[in-house]
């Protein structure tokens, strides 16, 4: 081993794992672990300590762990592990920490999609990938079923994704009828549109009553400028939806526990009067009105956020998904300075960033790479038009999300509803309830003795089953718990153990098997604490209560 050199002699040679031969390197890693004003109270003595213990100066690691020794001999010395010391040991700790993330960042045996390190390359000669297989996730979040009530609005993009969860069979919320959305808010292209929606919904602002007629097809059509593509065949027309709209828009909001939005455009139009965003630009609507901004990131972050906050003031509970309309501008305010296709690169790669931003800043909010997916990974992601995407990228992001988002569906053994009676052991009377499983143990074991002890003890006992939800919950821990329950009802009455309930648990069934149960179920027995979701999802609410 080299003698460390005291004088810093010009540039420094510096590999991973050399031993540390310069009083240079050795003063960088130490400004890597410690600040300034830790250094100048603290160098001195490391540097002494290590001169006297030169097996230290192996590697930048065997410094590391110097350090630490200096540290707990000068404490030990002083007998006093203070504040100071525990500061300085907490910063050798996180350095190390670093210094092995550093190491891994390019490591893909560690990471959830071993693909999503390194740029594909189909003519790698171990491993050709390419980019046309590839789907651009890096991680999962399973948070949507075939139960969950998803929504949806955006640009003309959105529209697609939502046509895809409905096909795909999802439990999509819609409200009013519409080709669109959730409800006949219409295109929503940018993120102030989003919030002025959420707060028309929950009662913040109204937007002016205006609109601008149009002639198609020898036919008057009158526009709202806030609700892109929402046409009414005269003004009563839409005076008479104005308020309807706002409670069905708000029945939406209320219901969907993930919604997915997706940004379109940063070049905004606003009235100038009370600042009311247009959804896309004035089209028809008079020029002396209105006014026109292109907007940072932090801006739309900023809009984002308010729409956030005052959503979950109503419905806590909401996830978003967030994404990026691949579809390019159509047309630009910008033109004197830009071309089209520079200002569509802008405003995108705004939106994108501020997307990534804002779910960054928020809990269960989530960044779907429908952009990416459309552009970089479809090999034919445009129509003719070389403006919409085709079939086949949309099938890509349609796979993108359900790689990302939804929970495999759990094939029970009910291949048909023929054998759904005998699978779930149906009986004369039917009976089913629905308990609401992330409580506390203690008040769901009170709960489900409760029933339990009611069917022991019922007259018709023989005739009846009961039937136990268990959408989205681990069946064998309910299995074992019902089974401790039942256990300890039969020893504290002393009953006979032949006298047993027929007790079934029922998963996560089909559209169609729920729809065949219900017929067979003779009632609804209510808990005082019930999973309203899946009671709404399944349609049970139309179960008779079952009364004793």
């Amino acid at each position: 081993m080299n003698i460390l050199k005291l004088e810093n002699d010009g540039s420094l040679v510096i590999n991973e794992g050399s031993e540390v031969t310069n009083i240079g390197i050795l003063h960088l890693i130490l400004k890597s672990i410690f600040e300034a004003s830790e250094l100048e109270k603290e160098e001195e003595g490391i540097i002494n300590f290590l001169l006297s213990n030169k097996e230290y100066l192996v590697s930048h690691d065997a410094v590391s762990d110097a350090v630490k020794k200096y540290l707990v001999y000068k404490a030990q010395e002083a007998n006093n592990y203070n504040l100071t010391f525990q500061k300085y040991f907490t910063k050798i700790l996180q350095h190390e920490l670093k210094t092995t993330e550093n190491r891994l960042a390019y490591f893909t045996g560690d990471k959830y999609n071993i693909n999503s390190v390194f740029w594909p390359n189909p003519t790698h000669i171990k491993y050709p990938r390419s980019i046309y297989d590839e789907l651009p996730y890096a991680w999962e979040n399973k948070i949507i079923d075939k139960f969950t009530p998803v929504g949806s609005s955006g640009s003309c993009f959105a529209m697609e994704i939502a046509h895809g969860l409905q096909k795909r069979g999802y439990n999509y919320i819609i409200t009013e009828q519409n080709k669109q959305s959730c409800a006949k808010w219409g295109i929503i292209f940018n993120t102030p549109s989003f919030r002025q929606l959420v707060e028309k919904v929950f009662g913040l602002r109204k937007t002016p009553k205006l609109l601008w007629a149009t002639k198609r097809n020898e036919r008057l059509i009158f526009c709202d400028p806030f609700r892109e593509d929402i046409e009414f065949e005269s003004i009563e027309d839409y005076e008479n939806d104005y308020e309807t709209h706002i409670e069905r828009a708000r029945e939406a909001l209320l219901k969907v526990k993930v919604f997915v939005i997706t940004l379109g455009m940063n070049e905004v139009w606003t009235l100038t009067s009370d600042g009311s965003v247009f959804s896309r630009c004035p089209w028809g609507f008079a020029a002396s009105l209105v006014c026109k901004k292109v907007l940072t990131v932090e801006e739309n972050i900023s809009e984002l956020q308010k729409m956030l906050d005052i959503w979950r003031i109503y419905n806590p509970d909401i996830k978003i998904i967030l994404s990026v309309s691949p579809v390019p501008l159509h047309a630009t305010f910008r033109g004197d300075t830009f071309h089209v296709i520079a200002a569509n690169c802008h405003s995108k790669s705004i939106l994108r960033i501020a997307a990534e931003e804002f779910a960054s800043r928020n809990k269960n909010v989530f960044y779907l790479p429908a952009y990416e997916t459309v552009l970089y990974c479809t090999k034919n992601p445009w129509t003719e038009d070389q403006r919409h995407v085709s079939r086949e990228a949309v099938e890509n992001v349609m796979q993108l999300f359900d790689k990302m988002f939804v929970a495999q569906e759990i094939e029970y053994n009910y291949p048909s509803d023929e054998t759904l009676s005998n699978a779930l052991k149906l009986r004369e009377i039917n009976l089913i309830i629905f308990p609401k499983w992330n409580l506390a143990e203690k008040l769901i074991v009170d709960n489900l003795k409760n029933i339990i002890e009611t069917i022991i003890n019922h007259p018709d006992k023989n005739r009846i089953t009961l039937l136990i939800d268990t959408t989205n919950v681990d069946e064998e821990d309910v299995a074992l718990l019902i089974s401790g329950v039942t256990m300890n009802i039969f020893i504290e009455q002393d009953l006979d153990m032949s006298e047993i309930p027929e007790i079934s648990l029922v998963g996560n069934l089909s559209e169609k098997q729920w729809d065949s149960l219900l017929l067979n179920l003779h009632a609804r027995i209510v808990l005082e604490h019930e999973n309203q979701d899946v009671i709404t999802q399944t349609r049970a609410e139309r179960i008779p209560i079952w009364q004793e």
